[in-house]
């Protein structure tokens, strides 16, 4: 609803909280005071876990290549 422009706030995902603004809702999308920086921080998060996904996937991979009877029998589909 904040990316909607329905409520006015931010989303703090590594603190785990949001933060509601008291002013009105303009009903635009994107219309939040704190979306610049929050999208902002929001890529920069999101780009950083891709990378660590990558690297676990990378290093899964080359173990499953280097030992594949111990991936086999230690990872679960």
């Amino acid at each position: 609803m904040i990316e909607q422009g329905r409520l006015v706030g931010r989303i703090d995902q590594i603190e785990q909280y949001i933060y509601f603004e008291r002013r009105e809702a303009s009903g635009e999308k994107g219309s939040g005071r704190a979306e610049v920086t929050v999208g902002k921080e929001m890529r920069q998060w999101d780009a950083n876990v891709q990378g660590v996904s990558e690297e676990v996937e990378n290093i899964t991979n080359a173990l499953q290549r280097a030992f594949p009877g111990f991936v086999a029998s230690t990872l679960s589909a």
